[in-house]
């Protein structure tokens, strides 16, 4: 498959816009077991596949680093929690402040899998296009 800049895409899975959601994303570790290191790096979610999400993110995250996700949705009342692995992460040209880091799914359990399958139907069905107040970057 090619995407838009011609380059081969590697991704088995379609990603897709959300909105109306909050994340939260902490690297996994020994600091983290004993409370230390606890800070929320995530600003928010950009997009969601079955295999992974992109994140806006507060600071540079290192490639390989284990990371624990939470996308909280109110809209569903529901969230998606993942132990998941940073396969990039880059300053967003557009603001200085902030990155955006591709983070890859391990071990999504199937009831996960499946409950981001019907999330994009809602996400990318006519009705929330028309009706979605913000524009994914």
């Amino acid at each position: 498959m090619t995407n838009a800049t011609g380059r081969s895409e590697r991704r088995k899975h379609s990603r897709f816009g959300v909105d109306e959601a909050t994340a939260t994303l902490y690297k996994e570790g020994t600091l983290v077991l004993f409370g230390m290191g606890r800070r929320n790096k995530a600003l928010g979610p950009v997009d969601l596949s079955e295999g992974g999400a992109r994140l806006r993110t507060r600071e540079r995250l290192d490639a390989g680093a284990k990371v624990r996700v939470t996308l909280a949705f109110d809209k569903f009342d529901d969230k998606i929690e993942a132990l998941g692995e940073v396969r990039w992460s880059r300053e967003d040209p557009r603001n200085q402040d902030e990155y955006h880091a591709g983070v890859m799914f391990l071990n999504l359990e199937p009831g996960q899998v499946k409950k981001i399958g019907h999330m994009r139907g809602y996400f990318t069905s006519p009705h929330h296009k028309g009706t979605s107040r913000s524009v994914v970057k």
